[in-house]
């Protein structure tokens, strides 16, 4: 154990054949604790804030989830007096988008649907064009599932193509 910061000078960093070599050869050590920059007030009292992020290849909704099954077992390792609290979910927002997402998606159906009817004036097309829409999603969902993809990394991978940019030069 290192009582002092002089005592990490004395770590050796190469040893056995030819000389030793140590910290104190190569570097100097000093005090330098960081400047707290921020941190995070709840109900008035500073509070450190540990954020959770997800990698790109998770679903938000999986590791919410994960994170507050975990939360009681992580209670339990604290001590008394230090609170461990869930403060923020973006989960929130991802829910809504879906249920956005379908309710538009249905309203879409329906509207074009009523759009069929209203021109071709017949029951059977427009009934087909509203059960086509949602099978035709469902079925795109379905096959990204089975070959190991998300949504997210469907329209992500839209953007890796290379861009093509047309201009248009006034020619003399």
């Amino acid at each position: 154990m290192l009582d002092k910061i002089t005592d990490f000078l004395n770590i050796p960093l190469r040893q056995g054949v030819g000389p030793s070599v140590f910290i104190r050869d190569i570097a100097t050590v000093e005090d330098g604790t960081d400047i707290p920059v921020g941190y995070a007030l709840i109900n008035g009292k500073r509070s450190v804030y540990i954020p959770v992020t997800k990698s790109a290849d998770a679903s938000t909704m999986s590791v919410v989830s994960a994170l507050k099954a975990k939360l009681p077992e992580m209670r339990a390792l604290l001590p008394d007096n230090i609170q461990l609290s869930y403060e923020f979910d973006q989960s929130v927002y991802v829910t809504q988008a879906v249920h956005s997402l379908a309710f538009e998606g249905g309203l879409g159906a329906l509207l074009t649907g009523l759009v069929v009817l209203l021109f071709l004036g017949d029951l059977r097309s427009s009934l087909i064009v509203i059960l086509t829409i949602p099978a035709s999603i469902l079925s795109a969902i379905l096959l990204l599932q089975l070959f190991g993809q998300t949504i997210n990394l469907m329209t992500l991978s839209a953007c890796r193509w290379p861009s093509v940019s047309w201009s248009t030069r006034p020619r003399w």
